[in-house]
């Protein structure tokens, strides 16, 4: 049974999807909290900055991990190197 939701957190339209006797909400808009990468738009709200500046961010970041010899993602950043060079750890 499929019906139409209006969302209290994004205030766009979910939909409900019956799925083996469970409701599951998807909102295809928002990505999962435990995506490993970041895009420039997360990063830019994280950071409280434009998404040029966020994009020049992660430039940094990762021309800090390929010197680490890690491979890289242009315009997503691992967020878990994200969250160590902001927030410390």
């Amino acid at each position: 049974m499929n019906r139409q939701e209006k969302s209290p957190f994004t205030g766009q339209r979910e939909q409900a999807v019956e799925k083996r006797g469970t409701s599951v909400l998807l909102n295809y808009n928002i990505r999962p909290v435990g995506c490993r990468f970041m895009t420039a738009r997360e990063v830019a709200e994280a950071c409280g900055v434009s998404i040029s500046h966020a994009y020049a961010l992660i430039r940094q970041m990762n021309k800090e991990l390929k010197e680490m010899g890690k491979l890289t993602i242009a315009g997503k950043v691992p967020r878990k190197y994200f969250e160590f060079k902001v927030y410390g750890g």
